[in-house]
């Protein structure tokens, strides 16, 4: 079940989505690699936003969407966008080293939309 941001994006707007990576222990990371991709509820990609990767990945990454990532249809319903990130770090766990571990997060958020955009 993907967590549910509780900020609410605006229509064509600006929203921002920042993604702090932690291990199993909850420990933070800094991921050797890091992809985002914006999809609707149907998982359709949005505005060709797939495997989008951050440039250099750090414990903290703030994703920034705009314009036609936030658009919405003409009937005017609120609408519900899900960002997926998948990061690869690597660990020492009880002594032995693993390379390329894999991490999937998934959000969800709503476009609250505005009169006349």
């Amino acid at each position: 079940m993907p967590t549910r941001l509780t900020t609410k994006a605006r229509e064509e707007g600006t929203y921002m989505i920042t993604y702090a990576p932690t291990d199993n222990n909850g420990d933070a990371i800094s991921p050797e690699t890091l992809q985002w991709s914006l999809l609707d509820v149907n998982n359709a990609v949005i505005n060709s936003r797939d495997s989008v990767s951050v440039s250099s990945p750090d414990t903290s990454n703030t994703i920034v969407l705009t314009g036609d990532d936030l658009a919405i249809d003409s009937d005017g319903i609120s609408v519900v966008r899900k960002i997926l990130f998948k990061a690869t770090y690597n660990a020492t766990i009880d002594g032995t080293n693993y390379l390329g571990l894999v991490i999937y997060i998934e959000a969800e958020f709503k476009i609250v939309p505005l009169g006349g955009v």
